[in-house]
């Protein structure tokens, strides 16, 4: 993963990844 990414969209990425794998 690229680590220009704004805290708050990894946090996104880190939150969809969760559900996905709740499903």
């Amino acid at each position: 993963m690229r680590g220009d990414l704004p805290p708050r969209t990894s946090e996104l990425i880190l939150a969809m990844l969760k559900i996905l794998m709740v499903i």
